[in-house]
C-alpha cells in the first residue's frame, strides 16, 4: 500500500480499537437472534436473554445447554467459528468474550476498507484527502460499526458488500481484481436468505464483464465460474433454511401488516391462498403466544398454499398496496438507521436501559435527521444518481443503486417486524453510492473506463 493509504488504513484501525475493544468499548444488543449462531457454538448468554434489547452483553459462556442449531445457513458461521477457535487456544476455553469476534470482523472491515482505498488512487491531492476523510466519516459510523460486535448475519453481508462495492471502480480498470469481487460477493449472497435474493445483480455484473473480456478467454472463464458459483450459492442459502424461517417473515407481513390495512380482508386473504380459518390471526405476529407458526404441520401447509409467488402475484395485482408499503416504510421505518430497540452499552457501563452511544454517529444522525424532515429526499437521490450514472458511465453507482432498491424492496414488501433493522443494507448501499457519485475516481488504462 502507499503511504497515504497506509495513514488512512492507520486511522480506521485506531477508531475502530476504539470502538469495539478498548475499555468503554461499545457493541449491539442482541435481539433474540444471536443464538442461530452461536448456538452451534455451543456459545451462550449466563443471564438466559434478560438483557435482550435493553443492554449489549460482551461475555458469554460455552455449555452444552446453549447447544442449539437452527439450521438457518449463513456465511457468518464459518466466520464466527474462527474466532471461536481462536479464543479457545488463547483464552479462557470456557468463556467467550464477543470482541474476539469483534477483532476478526473488524480486520475483515479494514480489508474491505483497503479495496476502497485502492480504488480512489486516480484522484490527486486534496480530492483524495476529501474522499478518505469522508470514506471514514461514513463507512465507519457507530451504524455500521455497532454491528461488528454481535453475532448478527448481517455482519457478513455488511463486510461482503463493503468489499464488493469498494473494488467495483478498480476491477473496471483490472479484470485481475475480479475474483476478490466474486469472493466478496459469495460472502454476501451467503449471509442470509434476504441478501441472496438479489444474486441475480453481482452475477450479472460478471456476465457483462465476461462479455466484455473480448479476447480475454480466460478473463470470461473467470467470471462465468464465478457467476454459476454465487448463483448456485444463493440457491442453496434461500432454499436450506427450514420452513418456519421462510413463513415466520410471510406470517408477519400478511397477517400483521397487510390484512389489517386491507379494505376487504376476506378478499385478500382468498387471493393468497388462506383459508376463512385463518382470519382469526389478522393483527397477530409470530413471535405472541397461539400463532400456529412453531406448528410444522401448519408451517407447511401454509406454506404450500400461500408461497412468494403467491405474494409476488397479489402485489403486481394490487400495486397500491406495494406503493403503500414503500411510502409508508420510507417516512417511518427509513429515518431509524440506527435499530432504535437495541443498546450499545454493557449493563455494567452504568447507562440506561436501551441507550445509544454518540461515538463516530454524525453521519447516520445527518441522514436520519434528513429522512425526518423530508423522506422523498431519497426517491429524488436515487434518480440522480442513477441518471448521473447512466450519463457518465458511473457504473459503481448503478451497481450500488440496484442493490440498495432491491434491499429496500425486500425489507418493505417481505417482512413486517424490526423492519428499520432489516433495511440496514439498504442504507449501506445508498451511502455507496453517494460516495462514489461524489468521487467518481476516474479509470484510465484498460478494461471499462469511467470517463472524466
Amino acid at each position: 500500500m502507499r503511504p497515504r493509504e497506509l495513514l488512512a488504513v492507520s486511522i480506521a484501525a485506531a477508531l475502530l480499537a476504539w470502538q469495539l475493544l478498548l475499555p468503554g468499548f461499545i457493541g449491539l444488543a442482541n435481539n433474540g437472534d444471536f443464538g442461530k449462531i452461536a448456538g452451534s457454538l455451543c456459545i451462550g448468554g449466563p443471564d438466559e436473554g434478560v438483557d435482550n434489547f435493553v443492554f449489549f452483553r460482551s461475555d458469554y459462556v460455552r455449555d452444552a445447554a446453549h447447544c442449539y442449531y437452527a439450521r438457518i445457513p449463513s456465511s457468518e458461521h464459518a466466520l464466527a467459528w474462527i474466532a471461536s477457535a481462536i479464543e479457545l487456544r488463547l483464552a479462557d476455553p470456557l468463556r467467550f468474550d464477543i470482541r474476539w469476534l469483534g477483532a476478526l470482523h473488524a480486520i475483515a472491515w479494514l480489508a474491505a476498507y483497503a479495496l476502497l482505498l485502492i480504488s480512489i488512487r486516480p484522484l490527486n491531492g486534496i480530492r483524495w484527502w476529501i474522499a478518505a476523510a469522508a470514506s471514514i466519516l461514513i463507512f465507519f459510523d457507530v451504524a455500521y460499526v455497532s454491528y461488528l460486535n454481535s453475532f448478527y448475519t448481517d455482519v457478513a453481508a455488511m463486510i461482503g458488500a463493503f468489499a464488493m462495492v469498494a473494488i467495483f471502480p478498480a476491477m473496471l480498470d483490472r479484470p485481475a481484481w475480479t475474483p476478490v469481487f466474486a469472493a466478496a460477493a459469495l460472502l454476501f449472497v451467503t449471509s442470509k436468505a434476504q441478501h441472496a435474493l438479489l444474486f441475480a445483480i453481482p452475477v450479472l455484473t460478471l456476465v457483462w464483464f465476461a462479455i466484455s473480456a473480448g479476447k480475454r478467454r480466460a478473463g470470461a472463464l473467470v467470471c462465468v465460474a464465478a457467476s454459476l458459483a454465487i448463483a448456485a450459492a444463493a440457491l442453496s442459502t434461500i432454499r436450506s433454511g427450514p420452513d418456519w424461517s421462510t413463513v415466520q417473515p410471510r406470517f408477519n407481513l400478511i397477517f400483521y401488516k397487510l390484512l389489517p390495512r386491507s379494505d376487504s380482508p376476506a378478499r385478500d386473504a382468498a387471493e393468497l391462498g388462506l383459508t376463512p380459518d385463518d382470519l382469526k390471526y389478522i393483527g397477530t405476529h409470530s413471535f405472541l403466544p397461539g400463532t400456529p407458526t412453531t406448528d410444522p404441520d401448519w408451517v407447511r401447509a401454509f406454506r404450500a398454499r400461500s408461497g412468494s409467488a403467491t405474494l409476488l402475484r397479489f402485489y403486481l395485482r394490487h400495486p397500491s398496496v406495494a406503493i403503500r408499503f414503500l411510502g409508508d416504510d420510507l417516512a417511518k421505518e427509513a429515518p431509524l438507521i440506527r435499530a432504535g430497540n437495541l443498546s450499545n452499552y454493557r449493563r455494567e457501563d452504568g447507562h440506561a436501559p436501551g441507550a445509544h452511544t454518540s461515538r463516530m454517529s454524525a453521519w447516520s444522525a445527518l441522514r436520519s435527521g434528513l429522512f425526518r424532515l423530508w423522506p422523498a429526499h431519497m426517491v429524488l437521490i436515487y434518480a440522480l444518481a442513477i441518471v448521473a450514472g447512466v450519463w457518465t458511465r458511473n457504473w459503481v453507482v448503478l451497481f450500488a443503486a440496484a442493490l440498495g432498491a432491491g434491499e429496500f424492496a425486500i425489507a418493505s414488501l417481505g417482512d413486517a417486524l424490526e423492519t428499520n433493522r432489516h433495511l440496514l443494507l439498504f442504507h449501506f448501499f445508498t451511502d455507496s453510492m453517494i460516495f462514489f457519485a461524489a468521487v467518481r475516481p476516474v479509470r484510465t488504462q484498460s478494461g471499462m473506463p469511467m470517463p472524466s
